[in-house]
């Protein structure tokens, strides 16, 4: 949501509403899948291992990184029918203000750089 919604301007607001609530439930889908299918047809790929019990399930990163791309592909359909449409995009403008901190941000930042120093030095 927030790779596209930065870098794309395209991006609709329905694209993101989808993939916020999308990600989630594609998620718990593909968590809870092992429980109803058999997936042992990945192992070959390296997608499903098989847990205690002998059913196999895909692991957490691979199951993030297929939600991600399902979700991407999602939001760039959705943007793109939309747009196709007429649907207006409120693109985020983005330019190097938006980056540059003050000086209390930059003392902040070395000031608990140095205080985590100090914490992990005495207590590691």
């Amino acid at each position: 949501m927030f790779i596209l919604g930065f870098f794309w301007k395209k991006t609709t607001s329905t694209a993101t509403l989808f993939a916020t609530t999308g990600s989630f439930l594609l998620s718990v889908l593909l968590k809870l899948l092992p429980n109803f299918a058999n997936l042992s047809f990945l192992a070959p790929f390296g997608f499903a291992v098989p847990n205690a019990a002998g059913i196999y399930e895909i692991p957490f990163l691979d199951r993030m990184g297929f939600v991600f791309l399902i979700c991407v592909a999602m939001m760039m359909l959705i943007s793109l029918v939309e747009t196709s449409r007429g649907v207006k995009t409120n693109g985020l403008e983005v330019d190097q203000s938006m980056f540059k901190t003050t000086r209390g941000v930059a003392i902040g930042a070395i000031t608990i750089m140095v205080l985590l120093t100090v914490l992990y030095t005495v207590y590691w």
